[in-house]
């Protein structure tokens, strides 16, 4: 729910998005493999996290991800092998570390490092009950803020629409086939009787053909659309697994084509007349729902163009290491042939030697046989 949320943000306009703060405690049973691109996402939407837990070990193989997208530490009453983990990260030492003090009932000590701010650890204190000694809200007081929380953010049951628009209702089925048997009773022959039944049919009537247009799958446009079922019908032809308009986040959004196959899951997201900052919410709706890669789709190499140039500089690092791609669609079936030789490719050991297999796609075939070819020509033979 948290990264759909997150997500969701990016549909507002920035100057809109109020700052917003998440506190999670016993963090290590929420968070999972998609924290990365959450705290990356968050902070671009204006969204802080606090994440607490009791020791490192607690994170598991998440304790390295904690540390590279958190800019703020904070460290009190650690472990010595806790201590061993952290004092680098923190830029102090382990005696500091080991060094925090609580006085149980009055005060306790923390380590806090700020990440671009100090180039050190610094310690400070506080006093137990701070926020119990803080005035609160008379219960009048509280009940009228709830009462306003409901009014501002919710609406009774009774007045939800659940996209019920007309009641079904059971009706018996005409059948059109009457029958009605005619018994003839004949003279009994061995104590048999012979029963003959006649059925009447009433004439069906003459069934035209019709030509019945199935509309192609996806939204936008008509130039959207093909572009959508183009997509679908290369993956498929090349063995990826190709939903269009698949959902992500519960419903909250949607990829344009899916391609899932050979151990890579491809976001395809078409472009035909969108803009750069558009293209900026699917990037990063597709990387934050954990895509290997990420493609923008369009016919138009210039309009491509356009776009790398349009786009935020925060998925630069994406492009250079070729996670973000811009292809037509000549260039998509490449590259799924690609990643499907990748795939094919084995090891073996013959004779004591090992020998890599790799095995050449068919458009490379293709290529080879072309420029061989030419070369023919040109050289006269």
């Amino acid at each position: 729910m948290t990264a759909q949320a997150v997500i969701k943000r990016a549909t507002i306009p920035e100057n809109q998005r109020n700052p917003f703060m998440v506190y999670i405690d016993e963090a290590q049973e929420y968070i999972d493999e998609k924290i990365e691109d959450m705290l990356n996402q968050a902070r671009k939407q204006k969204i802080g996290f606090t994440l607490a837990h009791q020791n490192l070990k607690q994170l598991g193989s998440l304790k390295d991800t904690v540390f590279s997208s958190t800019s703020i530490k904070l460290a009190g009453g650690i472990s010595a092998k806790d201590s061993s983990d952290l004092f680098l990260e923190m830029r102090t030492s382990k005696e500091q570390l080991l060094n925090i003090r609580k006085v149980d009932g009055q005060w306790a000590e923390f380590s806090c490092y700020l990440k671009n701010n100090f180039n050190t650890s610094i310690p400070f204190s506080f006093d137990f009950g701070l926020l119990e000694k803080r005035d609160v809200l008379s219960a009048n007081a509280y009940e009228k803020l709830i009462d306003g929380i409901r009014d501002r953010y919710c609406q009774p049951k009774e007045s939800l629409d659940f996209g019920v628009s007309e009641v079904v209702e059971d009706k018996p089925v005409k059948t059109s086939v009457s029958v009605k048997p005619k018994v003839e009773t004949e003279k009994p022959v061995e104590e048999k009787k012979i029963i003959k039944q006649e059925s009447k049919i009433d004439a069906q009537p003459e069934i035209k053909n019709e030509v019945v247009k199935i509309k192609p799958q996806g939204k936008g446009g008509t130039q959207h659309q093909y572009l959508q079922n183009l997509t679908k019908k290369i993956g498929q032809e090349r063995g990826y697994h190709s939903i269009i308009e698949n959902p992500v986040f519960g419903g909250l959004g949607a990829v344009d084509i899916s391609l899932d196959g050979f151990d890579k899951k491809i976001a395809v997201e078409v472009s035909v007349n969108t803009q750069g900052k558009w293209e900026n919410s699917n990037i990063t709706k597709c990387f934050s729902a954990s895509f290997d890669y990420v493609i923008i789709l369009s016919s138009e190499r210039q309009h491509l163009n356009k776009i790398r140039d349009d786009i935020s500089s925060e998925f630069k690092d994406k492009i250079k290491k070729e996670k973000l791609l811009f292809f037509t669609a000549d260039d998509l079936i490449e590259f799924l042939d690609k990643i499907k030789a990748d795939s094919s490719s084995t090891e073996s050991t013959v004779s004591g030697y090992k020998v890599k297999v790799s095995y050449v796609t068919s458009s490379e075939i293709e290529t080879k046989i072309r420029e061989e070819s030419l070369a023919r020509v040109v050289l006269g033979g």
